[in-house]
């Protein structure tokens, strides 16, 4: 269980119930691999396999984007790999997939109106289809995406309520796919000794005054919480802070952690 609180300087405390655990770094051949995390904050404990199987779900990379022509008459198309239950619902929709048609517009009626479908790629939230101005690009209005395609729950095969015009270009995938390896590692940690260490890993986002951040990990015997305390290294300027993503990660092992332990990530 991981949970994450601001707070002040856990080391002031009156009964020294808390001590300072020592650790190491984690550099880049040896961070847990195949994990998607860009962009985000993000906190991380893997105690066991168990631990980072669940993460290699829950963080997996995008799969691959797989083309398509249409041939005016097909109107299934299925990827060459199984995609993830991305949003953890029990079941393969549209959101769990990215899909880009190009080439002949699709008109659909809705409540006596025909409407354009906007298709690169084909923009879904909670089930419906969003329609943009062609000029302004604001969301106009949303349509049931069933009135374009339907998804298999099992396989994420598409199915167009009519079939693509020839010639268009279907490109899709899977927002998130398990891999066996990604980039140059495998996707397993046979690697790292379980029995003897824990890992942690936090990541911080900001803008671009954030240059880093500083740590420390504690343990509280008597709440039976491993603290992962971090303090934000930020230089601001008089011009202000440059408007862009700026991504710090920090990956550690340390000694195992004890049993019925949780890990809780504290700002300062």
């Amino acid at each position: 269980m991981i949970y994450s609180i601001n707070g002040c300087d856990i080391l002031n405390n009156d009964d020294n119930s808390i001590i300072e655990l020592e650790f190491n770094k984690l550099y880049i051949e040896s961070v847990p691999p195949c994990l998607n995390y860009a962009g985000i904050d993000a906190e991380f404990v893997i105690r066991n396999n168990k631990d980072y199987d669940n993460l290699k779900i829950i963080r997996a990379p995008q799969g691959e984007y797989e083309d398509f022509i249409a041939d005016g008459v097909r109107k299934n198309f299925k990827l060459s790999y199984q995609p993830l239950d991305a949003d953890l619902n029990g079941k393969i929709g549209p959101e769990d997939l990215i899909i880009y048609m190009s080439g002949e517009p699709i008109y659909v009626n809705y409540n006596g109106n025909t409407i354009k479908v906007n298709s690169y790629p084909f923009y879904i939230e909670n089930n419906q289809i969003l329609i943009f101005n062609d000029s302004s690009h604001i969301v106009e209005k949303t349509i049931p995406y069933q009135l374009v395609f339907k998804v298999d729950t099992v396989s994420g095969e598409i199915f167009f309520i009519s079939p693509p015009h020839q010639g268009n270009k279907i490109s899709f995938c899977a927002s998130r796919k398990l891999y066996s390896s990604y980039q140059g590692r495998d996707c397993n940690m046979n690697y790292f000794n379980f029995t003897k260490y824990s890992i942690i890993g936090k990541q911080v986002t900001g803008n671009g005054c954030l240059k880093d951040f500083n740590f420390q990990l504690l343990r509280d015997d008597i709440n039976k919480e491993i603290i992962f305390q971090y303090k934000l290294i930020e230089e601001k300027t008089n011009g202000g802070c440059p408007e862009v993503l700026v991504t710090v990660t920090h990956w550690i092992y340390t000694e195992k952690f004890p049993d019925g332990y949780i890990v809780i990530f504290v700002e300062i």
